[in-house]
């Protein structure tokens, strides 16, 4: 990265397509995050980012673009009910506040590892959270993350707090964990940053941030 470099964000446009999935997928590969999830993405709301995203309410996709035209960050927000339903479902049937629909899920967000710890995934992340608290009307932020992706950090310092911590059993989808966030076992000390392929679990952190 060159220091006086120009980084331009945004929103999505439709010749971005695939610059947009190499990103995507390059920074999951890095984390050995498995093929199958990957491609799950594309098949899913990657694969008609305008319907999805730009044509559907209360919905965005932003890319930040260097000097060469190149792709270098990426971050989307859709509704709750869309992007995490069984989530949505979840604070639903609870009545829990904030409702739901006050949610919007912080999606796909992707950063270049050359323009990592450049302020670029902040800046990106306030360009997200305006949008959501003037055009959508949006009081919640909600994201989910891995643990052994050590993001957790970043959302942190940014003012998001873990509200919800999960273990998955990898070898038996039914088998759900939930774990305090305050006091974690030395067992799950052990295993929650190692790659869920080492492990056979996944370790899963719900995110909030109050607008």
């Amino acid at each position: 990265m060159i220091s006086s470099e120009t980084i331009k964000i945004r929103q999505y446009q439709s010749t971005d397509l695939e610059q947009c999935e190499n990103l995507f997928r390059q920074t999951r590969e890095e984390v050995k995050t498995v093929p199958v999830i990957i491609q799950l993405a594309f098949d899913t709301d990657m694969s008609n980012i305008e319907k999805n995203y730009l044509l559907s309410s209360r919905s965005n996709w932003w890319v930040a673009v260097s000097n060469h035209n190149q792709i270098i960050g990426q971050i989307a927000l859709q509704p709750l009910s869309v992007a995490d339903n069984k989530f949505y479902q979840e604070q639903l049937s609870l009545g829990k506040q904030p409702h739901p629909d006050d949610i919007g899920e912080l999606r796909r967000l992707s950063v270049h590892k050359e323009y990592r710890c450049s302020g670029l995934g902040r800046r990106l992340l306030q360009i997200l959270v305006d949008y959501a608290k003037e055009e959508c009307q949006y009081k919640y932020i909600h994201l989910t993350t891995g643990k052994h992706l050590k993001s957790d950090h970043f959302y942190e310092q940014n003012g998001f707090k873990c509200v919800k911590f999960q273990r998955f059993n990898l070898n038996k989808p039914d088998d759900i964990i939930e774990l305090s966030t305050e006091a974690i076992s030395e067992y799950d000390q052990s295993l929650m940053y190692l790659m869920p392929s080492e492990t056979g679990f996944w370790y899963k952190l719900h995110y909030l941030l109050k607008l």
